[in-house]
């Protein structure tokens, strides 16, 4: 009888090895990165920086759209609803 207990116990062990699920990753795996926000495409914001870049120095609406461009936080959104009034404010540059 305490053979039978012995030979139950130990092919329940062996099954429960064989079957079981794969062993835990020595280490956490890290999560998939996300694209950084200023990997974003923005071409808006990006029509917009380069036509008030030369105006940087400016006071007034040529400054504030040269910095809504350059900033990382502002999103496509709003460059686009800006577009035509910074564009505006921002006239082209002869070249010297």
């Amino acid at each position: 009888m305490t053979r039978l207990f012995a030979t139950i116990f130990v092919s329940s062990a062996v099954l429960s090895v064989a079957c079981g699920s794969p062993p835990p990753p020595a280490s956490p795996t890290e999560p998939a990165p996300t694209a950084p926000a200023s990997a974003e495409s923005r071409p808006s914001c990006d029509a917009i920086d380069e036509a008030c870049d030369p105006h940087e120095n400016e006071p007034g609406l040529p400054k504030e759209c040269h910095d809504l461009a350059e900033s990382k936080a502002t999103t496509e959104a709003a460059c686009a609803a800006r577009k035509a009034e910074c564009l505006a404010a921002c006239p082209p540059v002869a070249k010297k």
